[in-house]
């Protein structure tokens, strides 16, 4: 059967729980040119991530790069992104979430306003999550904290982007919704292989973010744009809604 993804945007706030608080860098740092491209891959044992941006010394061309852990930084000066697979079972038992948290700064054309905050969040539900929820109960979130910040020496940068990935594990630790967050839901079709899910435009229709910081996310389940017809899809995109076909891909437990 057809999985169906219904995305219902919310501009959100950053929620407490999880979440790990914005940190602002303290030291010196070389110029990071904008664009920024960010990639998380959840959808295997392993959890993956990059952080590119393509005019930084070493950047590669061509926006996203190939995802790693740790985490792999290329063309981003004091970058950071710890990353943590989760693992099965309650915490009694060990068991964890899994976790990407990625901190840096960069110089973008289209920076908040200096002390100025944005945050957008993101819940990703699955019909057949690992908690039996059936989409009460979030399988991933996501969470975009950007700050402007006026250029100084030794810091050209004029906006700091702090980001936290969350992953439920396998039968055991429940993942709290993010507050206002953007919610992607999906209903039923046999598991098959399918394309990230590409957060940039979403991202960017919020009033105040930067225009050119980019992010995927490959999880429980990633989307297609459903084989509608032309008219329904522009329909959807006219109402704020978007209707994407979700495939279930992620094997831990399996």
């Amino acid at each position: 059967m057809m999985k169906l993804w219904k995305v219902v945007p919310v501009v959100g706030v950053m929620a407490l729980g999880m979440i790990l608080p914005n940190v602002a860098s303290a030291q010196a740092l070389a110029t990071n040119p904008g664009p920024v491209w960010v990639s998380v891959n959840d959808d295997s044992a392993n959890l993956v991530a990059s952080i590119n941006a393509p005019g930084g010394v070493g950047g590669v061309a061509g926006g996203y790069a190939a995802e790693g852990n740790p985490v792999n930084i290329t063309g981003v000066a004091g970058a950071t992104g710890p990353i943590t697979n989760e693992i099965p079972g309650s915490i009694a038992l060990g068991g964890s979430l899994g976790s990407f948290d990625a901190h840096f700064e960069y110089l973008s054309n289209t920076a908040p306003a200096p002390g100025n905050t944005v945050s957008v969040n993101f819940n990703i539900y699955g019909a057949e999550d690992s908690m039996g929820a059936d989409s009460t109960t979030p399988s991933d979130t996501v969470n975009v904290v950007f700050t402007g910040h006026t250029p100084g020496a030794g810091d050209l940068n004029n906006v700091s982007v702090d980001m936290h990935f969350r992953s439920d594990n396998e039968n055991g630790i429940a993942l709290p919704a993010l507050t206002g967050g953007t919610a992607l839901f999906t209903l039923t079709e046999p598991s098959a292989p399918g394309l990230p899910i590409d957060l940039t435009s979403l991202i960017q229709s919020v009033t105040g973010v930067p225009q050119d910081f980019h992010l995927r996310v490959s999880s429980w389940s990633v989307p297609e744009i459903d084989p509608g017809s032309a008219a329904s899809v522009l329909a959807c995109l006219v109402s704020g809604s978007v209707l994407l076909k979700g495939r279930r891909r992620k094997a831990i437990g399996a």
